[in-house]
């Protein structure tokens, strides 16, 4: 039984290590873009056996033009500079919304670790 296990971790690693990151053309966008290693190991957990032929913004694009939710657009203020925009998202308190300007300047990780 432990030699079973020392063989399935020992081809765990080789597999992985024959996984290396790939730069890839998307077909809608044309652009390219980065296929790590984290999401070739998730598509093979998964069970894809292909590659993505789109870029992750076109890939969101896909998924929101086929989906039956109709798209959310909101009016807020910024809290930070105090702008009047639009979010593409219902907010859950509007007294923490950042407009895409002071949202990217303040840094995602800064703002979620705010909220806790």
């Amino acid at each position: 039984m432990i030699n079973a296990n020392i063989a399935t971790l020992a081809a765990a690693e080789n597999e992985s290590l024959e996984i290396s990151t790939k730069n890839l053309n998307c077909v809608d966008c044309h652009n390219p873009f980065i296929f790590t290693i984290g999401e070739q190991q998730f598509y093979r957990n998964q069970g894809f056996s292909h590659e993505p032929k789109r870029c992750p913004n076109c890939r969101t694009s896909k998924r929101l033009r086929n989906s039956n939710k109709p798209m959310v657009a909101t009016e807020i203020t910024c809290v930070e500079c105090g702008i009047r925009t639009t979010v593409p998202f219902l907010p859950r308190n509007a007294n923490e919304v950042y407009c895409a300007t002071c949202f990217k300047a303040r840094g995602y990780q800064r703002v979620v670790a705010n909220r806790v």
